[in-house]
C-alpha cells in the first residue's frame, strides 16, 4: 500500500525533499520553503516550539529569499540560496547551526563570521554538524566533532562557528563532489562552470538536452569530456615537440 499524498503540497510543484530524524522540509519549485512534523527544537523555522506540525507550514523567513538548496540534520535544518548564502535553525547544542553559539533557533538565520565573506554552492548535513562547499572550492564544518566529522584531525572537538578543512584547500576534489552535489537540477552556468574552456554548455544540450535536471549525469559527462580533451592536449604537445625537433635538424 502506498503511503498518502501530501495534497497541500501536489498542486505547488516540489523541487526537493529533505529529512531530519522526526521531521521534514520541502524546496517548491518557486522557491517557498515547508516543514511537517517535530518541531519540539524548533527544527521547522516557524518562530515556536510545537510539539508537531502535521501538515506542512510556510516557512516565512525564507520566503523571498531566493532558496536554491536545503539540507536537514536530526534535529536542524539547513537552506542556502542563490547569492550563496547559508541559513541555519533548530537544535544548535552541538555548534550545528554555525551561530558562534550553541543556542536553539526557532527561525532561519545567516551564518555570518567567515562563511559570510564566502559564497556558498552547496551545502550538506550530518545528524549534528553542518558542511558547505564555497565557490573557490574550500569546505567549511561547523557542529559535533564526535568520530571526526569535522576533518581537522582534533578527535571529539566541537566548532560552533564554521571551519576551513586547511588539508583540502588545494585540492578541493580530495572530497567526492558527488557526496555535496544536490539532487536538485543544475542551472546552465553551474554546468558550464565544471567544463574546460575548450567547452560549450550549447555542446553538451544538443546531445543531452535533459542535463540540467541531472546532476549526477552533468558531473560525469564534464569529468569525462575534461579527460578527453587534456588527452588531447597531450597529443597535440607531443606532435608539437616532434615536428620541433625535426625542424631543428
Amino acid at each position: 500500500k502506498l503511503p498518502p499524498r501530501v495534497e497541500e503540497l501536489m498542486v505547488k510543484g516540489v523541487k526537493q525533499v529533505a529529512v531530519g530524524r522526526k521531521h521534514v522540509i520541502v524546496l517548491m519549485s518557486n522557491q517557498d520553503v515547508f516543514g511537517f512534523g517535530s518541531n519540539a527544537r524548533g527544527q521547522i523555522g516557524i518562530g515556536t516550539k510545537d510539539k508537531i506540525c502535521e501538515r506542512p507550514v510556510r516557512i516565512h523567513a525564507l520566503t523571498k529569499r531566493g532558496i536554491k538548496q536545503i539540507a536537514c540534520g536530526h534535529f536542524h535544518s539547513v537552506a542556502l540560496t542563490f547569492s550563496g548564502d547559508v541559513y541555519c535553525w533548530g537544535d544548535g547544542s552541538n555548534g550545528q547551526l554555525g551561530t558562534g553559539t550553541k543556542e536553539r533557533l526557532l527561525f532561519p538565520i545567516k551564518v555570518e563570521g567567515v562563511l559570510g565573506k564566502e559564497r556558498v554552492e552547496v551545502i550538506g548535513a550530518g545528524a549534528k554538524h553542518t558542511v558547505a562547499l564555497t565557490s573557490s572550492g574550500e569546505i567549511f564544518v561547523w557542529g559535533i566533532g564526535e568520530y571526526g566529522p569535522m576533518g581537522h584531525g582534533k578527535g571529539g572537538k566541537e566548532s560552533a562557528d564554521p571551519v576551513s578543512i586547511f588539508c583540502l584547500k588545494r585540492d578541493p576534489l580530495a572530497i567526492s563532489p558527488d557526496a555535496l552535489l544536490p539532487s536538485s537540477s543544475l542551472t546552465r552556468n553551474d554546468i558550464q562552470e565544471m567544463l574546460d574552456n575548450g567547452t560549450s554548455i550549447e555542446d553538451i544540450e544538443k546531445l543531452y538536452p535533459d542535463i540540467q535536471q541531472d546532476p549526477h549525469a552533468a558531473l560525469f559527462l564534464t569529468r569525462e569530456i575534461n579527460k578527453t580533451l587534456q588527452r588531447q592536449r597531450i597529443e597535440l604537445q607531443k606532435e608539437l615537440d616532434a615536428a620541433r625537433e625535426h625542424s631543428a635538424m
